[in-house]
């Protein structure tokens, strides 16, 4: 990729490859909303909703740098669509790919030990994150689904244009896609193949090629 500079970025000043990539990567949000992009192209309004605590002005910067390194474009979406999104160029994406999920595979391992990230409420406002990136990548199933992690049950109900994350599946589920939430971490972060995931915990019934649908639009891939 083409070097630029960068606005209201600073520099390690060190010839290291590790220092160089996190004078591009280290700012605070920037891995976070790297890693949304990398789902899905998202409106501005998508990033702030999926980052609490991210304030417009510093998003604004922060998509400001990544434009400006050639990591980030931005386009009008055809019509009858009006708004404008925000997407991974292509190169940078299969580059960025491979340190989101050396970074997912190492916070998989992580997770028994953040208290906070098993309880259910946490897990509802994560799931109602993901139901937005599941709009975004647009996988073409529909109906409602039953997520089990941890022992603890949630809903998605899917349509063509709409996903939504409740805190009980509906009673008749497409499917049923269950696991430890270390297991789906890692299978959704390309620590393990899918036959290891279900080797460790995760089923799936049901439409069995819905839920396979689903668990593939869970993945950073």
């Amino acid at each position: 990729m083409e070097s630029v500079s960068v606005i209201n970025t600073k520099s390690y000043g060190q010839g290291c490859p590790i220092a160089i990539a996190l004078d591009v990567l280290g700012d605070r949000w920037t891995l976070l909303i790297l890693r949304d992009l990398a789902h899905a192209p998202l409106r501005f309004l998508d990033l702030q909703a999926l980052n609490a605590g991210l304030s417009s002005n510093l998003l604004t910067t922060r998509l400001r740098q990544l434009e400006a390194r050639g990591l980030v474009t931005r386009y009008r979406l055809a019509a009858p669509a009006t708004a404008h999104v925000y997407a991974l160029v292509p190169q940078a994406r299969d580059d960025v790919l491979e340190v989101l999920n050396a970074l997912g595979r190492f916070g998989a391992g992580l997770l028994a030990s953040v208290e906070q990230q098993s309880a259910p409420e946490s897990m509802l406002r994560q799931l109602k994150c993901t139901a937005r990136l599941l709009e975004g990548k647009h996988l073409g199933i529909e109906g409602e689904f039953a997520l089990v992690f941890d022992g603890e049950s949630y809903g998605l109900s899917m349509s063509a244009n709409s996903v939504a994350a409740t805190r009980e599946p509906a009673p008749d589920p497409v499917a049923t896609v269950a696991a430890p939430s270390a297991t789906m971490a890692l299978l959704a972060n390309r620590g393990l193949t899918l036959e290891q995931a279900e080797q460790r915990g995760l089923t799936i019934s049901g439409d069995r090629r819905a839920g396979l649908a689903l668990v593939d639009g869970l993945s950073l891939k």
